[in-house]
């Protein structure tokens, strides 16, 4: 994290004449309408003018010359200036109206800078919020930047809430995502909170289990919905049994967390050693946990397209994740994948597979391809390869590393010219 975040927020300047120069006097037109000044001064100031103007204010706060208002933090004293403040903040300008000043305030005719306690404040916090609101900067590190947005968030300061947001999501990490992100849902901080799920997503198995623990069960579920997260199903039910234990979540809870774990994607041979003798699906297993796991092994066997989509109706998430990974024992005839939309990963690996299996290689044309829906014809196992059909007719050997499983988001298919391959795999 960049050391020191800054924002220069515009402000209110008036206009000059020239110097050596008259004002001009505005006339009307035919119309009644004023005509516009020759040469008018523009009203606008530029960064120098706004730098000056942060330097004089940060000098008024320093010296505490004219200030009406002490902040007393933690037995430490902040001379300041109520119009500052309020122009800044809601709360503060409510607080320091004429007649409402807390119980803390002690008012005295002979002091002109009385005093205002604010409680459950760091000092050092607050000093940064100050710094920002007279400098127009903020000297965030990675040790105090949650808690000055936490307190920009509870006075209103918009722009130094935005400042700590784009420095967090910036500096995001797998070791403090989970705290950012928990703040960032308690106090309702839409960009950062995206930022954070979409990190946590993306990274989801180099984040450490005991670290997702920590999360909201309602957070938790909704990161283990994603379509977006990147990691092996079984990674998904993993992480998903860690934080049900951590956190000894109720039957009831346990089991709408499962539900978010898609079981159908997960190997038939992991469900049966690993998933199906897993304490947290109950001990006897659950019904609806019983039942969840034999429509799995069902999807998983079928081949018919109309019985996946039964199982699909009885409740099994049956739509893969962005990218879902295929193995070779998912490859069965008639079912449908679609190729990797990734062109560079395509040619990867289908180079890398071309020694073992000669039907596969790679040649410009297969670029036609990335991305499109076509259905398995046949399987090699000699080969681990697949022969499929696209919509157009047109046949390819494919090795499984480059399918993935086939979402509801829209198909492309291969123009009905693409090219044949001058090799077709042999059973």
């Amino acid at each position: 994290m960049e050391s020191a975040a800054s924002i220069v927020p515009a402000s209110p300047s008036c206009p000059s004449p020239a110097a050596g120069a008259a004002p001009a006097a505005a006339s009307d037109d035919a119309e009644g309408g004023p005509t516009p000044v020759a040469n008018a001064p523009s009203l606008t100031t530029g960064p120098a003018e706004t730098g000056k103007f942060f330097q004089g204010l940060a000098a008024s706060r320093d010296s505490a010359e004219f200030s009406d208002v002490t902040i007393v933090v933690s037995e430490r004293r902040f001379p300041a200036h109520r119009v500052v403040l309020s122009a800044w903040s809601t709360p503060l300008r409510a607080m320091l109206a004429p007649g409402r000043w807390s119980e803390g305030v002690a008012s005295d005719a002979a002091n002109p800078a009385p005093d205002m306690v604010l409680e459950e404040v760091n000092a050092d916090t607050f000093s940064v919020l100050l710094e920002f609101v007279y400098c127009g900067t903020a000297d965030l590190t990675p040790d105090n930047v949650l808690d000055v947005l936490e307190e920009a968030n509870r006075w209103a300061i918009a722009a130094l809430v935005d400042t700590c947001s784009e420095a967090l999501i910036r500096s995001l990490d797998v070791r403090d995502v989970a705290a950012v992100l928990t703040t960032a849902d308690r106090l309702n901080i839409g960009a950062l909170r995206d930022s954070c799920m979409e990190y946590c997503a993306t990274s989801f198995t180099r984040i450490e289990k005991s670290k997702l623990a920590n999360l909201s069960v309602e957070l938790v579920k909704e990161l283990c919905a994603r379509d977006d997260v990147t990691a092996a199903e079984e990674d998904v039910f993993l992480a998903a049994a860690h934080y049900i234990a951590a956190n000894e979540l109720p039957p009831g809870d346990a089991d709408n967390l499962l539900s978010r774990v898609r079981f159908a994607f997960i190997p038939n041979a992991f469900l049966v050693d690993t998933v199906q003798t897993h304490p947290v699906l109950g001990e006897p297993m659950r019904a609806q946990n019983c039942q969840l796991l034999m429509r799995a092994a069902l999807w998983q066997s079928a081949s018919s397209a109309q019985v996946r989509e039964v199982l699909s109706a009885q409740g099994l998430c049956t739509e893969p994740r962005d990218e879902q990974t295929v193995s070779f024992e998912d490859i069965r005839e008639g079912i449908e994948f679609t190729v990797t939309a990734d062109k560079a990963k395509l040619r990867r690996l289908c180079e890398d597979s071309d020694a073992n299996t000669p039907a596969v290689g790679w040649n410009g044309d297969m670029e036609l391809i990335s991305g499109c829906t076509a259905t398995v014809l046949t399987c090699a196992i000699k080969y681990r390869a697949a022969l499929l059909q696209f919509e157009s007719g047109a046949k390819w050997t494919l090795p499984p590393s480059t399918l993935a499983w086939v979402s509801s988001k829209a198909k492309k298919e291969p123009p009905a010219a693409l090219p044949e391959p001058t090799v077709e795999l042999a059973e």
